[in-house]
């Protein structure tokens, strides 16, 4: 037996060593998580099988988070509609019985049509809609959008672009109501040339060029997008853009307000600005409606057709202008759509943070759930309604 103290010490410290050695294998770092599980709520001693629960659970929840969310949108879209004209019949059916034969007098007045449709909808519809998003802001609550300047350049680009969109989509709705025209039998009129045509240029102004946009701005854009843009720019787009073209209530406006829609939820995601939207919607209005007012007052637009040469020559300048109007509205929509072409490939959607993180449902899926929910089926079917009401 050896009594050496040295050996024994050195298998004291072997044997010690080998006890570190097992105990760092056994020992291991927990492993970094990613802002995806964080958000999901992985925790670092998970094993993949619960990481993985976790992560799909958590996108089932945004999910359902997205449905709930359009289905409060949809259901303010369509209190918008059922309060202004449940107000409207309230306000016309009271005057009925205080005094009718005013009430029929006033009815035929443009003026009168117009205060009425204005403060029904923009007071009592919108108003309305706006309480209801308040009171179920936890459902659907807005986003803080990041303002970025826009050079006036660049607006000024923007503002081409939307000409092109709108003028295209002025085509395809004359097309679309020339083909109903025909199955039908009988001409589809279109409502905003009707009214246009009956209304003083001062109320043009105050209610298309200025009211119009201000209102609808902030309700298409600022009220819908805000909420919308949470779950993706791709549906805040399109759904808010569909909506814009709907609530305009016939075909004749519906496409080109939707491609407008487009093009100014686009730039409202991209500045975090109403201001800018509302200055393009603003001009776009007046350059499609008043102008072409003043114009149509200033000739004969059926003896320019007729070339007629003894009116053209005794009225020579107000025809220049009508033809330099028209001259430079063609090349305006032709710089729009070969603008928008380019605008196209350069500008691609952002991801919002749930989407670059992963907790959202696929893009197909989640258009899905904003699309086919009760307050979204709601209003879409009272805005088709109204469309179809309007050819017959």
């Amino acid at each position: 037996m050896n009594n050496d103290p040295n050996i024994n010490n050195h298998n004291f410290n072997t044997d010690t060593g080998n006890e570190k050695n097992e105990n760092s294998e056994i020992y291991t770092e927990p492993p970094v998580l990613t802002p995806r599980e964080i958000a999901a709520g992985v925790l670092a001693d998970d094993t993949p099988e619960v990481r993985e629960f976790k992560i799909k659970k958590c996108i089932a929840a945004n999910g359902a988070k997205v449905r709930k969310a359009f289905s409060v949108l949809g259901f303010a879209l369509a209190i918008i509609l059922a309060v202004t004209y449940a107000t409207q019949y309230l306000i016309i059916g009271v005057m009925a019985v205080i005094d009718r034969e005013l009430t029929q007098t006033l009815l035929t007045k443009i003026w009168f049509q117009i205060i009425l449709s204005s403060v029904t909808m923009y007071v009592f519809g919108m108003g309305s809609a706006y309480l209801f998003l308040t009171a179920l802001k936890k459902l659907a609550p807005p986003a803080k959008l990041e303002k970025k300047k826009l050079t006036f350049g660049k607006w000024l680009i923007i503002l081409i672009i939307s000409f092109g969109a709108m003028y295209t989509g002025n085509i395809i709705g004359t097309v679309f109501t020339g083909i109903v025209s025909t199955l039908l039998g009988k001409p589809v009129e279109n409502p905003l040339v009707s009214m246009l045509s009956n209304m003083p240029l001062g109320l043009i102004a105050l209610q298309v060029v200025i009211l119009a946009p201000i209102i609808e701005e902030l309700v298409f854009r600022k009220l819908l997008v805000d909420r919308m843009y949470p779950y993706g720019e791709k549906a805040a787009i399109i759904i808010s853009a569909l909506f814009f073209g709907l609530f305009h209530g016939n075909f004749s406006q519906f496409f080109y307000a939707f491609m407008l829609g487009i093009i100014l939820s686009f730039v409202y995601l991209r500045t975090g600005n109403i201001l800018y939207t509302i200055a393009i919607h603003m001009t776009i209005n007046f350059c499609g409606s008043l102008v072409p007012m003043i114009m149509t007052k200033l000739v004969d637009l059926e003896k320019i057709s007729a070339m007629d040469k003894e009116y053209i020559f005794s009225h020579l300048a107000p025809v220049l202008a009508y033809l330099a109007y028209t001259l430079f509205i063609y090349a305006v929509w032709i710089a729009g759509v070969v603008l928008f072409l380019v605008f196209l490939k350069k500008y691609k959607l952002n991801k919002v943070p749930l989407e670059r993180d992963g907790l959202l449902p696929a893009s197909n899926e989640r258009m899905r759930l904003c699309c086919v929910n009760a307050g979204m089926i709601v209003s879409f079917v009272f805005c088709l309604y109204l469309m179809v009401t309007s050819l017959l």
